[in-house]
């Protein structure tokens, strides 16, 4: 099940992430920190998405530890560099 990105908050709170869990699922609740985005969209779906998570997350809170798989995050920089 692959993480997609996960994020603690400052201060030591708990980690959340969002995984296959929320973008291979069936049912229509999503507790996971995409908020919905990604929820039961397909992983390739998912990763399109990682962008959009990532950067709605530093809005959130800017001083949070955000980290994506290397995949994604060499998607992500890779699409912001286009």
């Amino acid at each position: 099940m692959a993480t997609l990105i996960t994020m603690t908050k400052s201060g030591g709170g708990p980690t959340r992430s969002c995984d296959g869990r929320c973008h291979e699922a069936k049912g229509s609740k999503c507790t996971c920190i995409c908020g919905g985005v990604n929820h039961g969209i397909g992983h390739k779906k998912a990763v399109e998405n990682v962008r959009k998570v990532y950067e709605d997350l530093l809005d959130t809170d800017p001083t949070a530890r955000i980290h994506c798989d290397p995949e994604q995050l060499y998607l992500f920089n890779h699409k912001k560099e286009a």
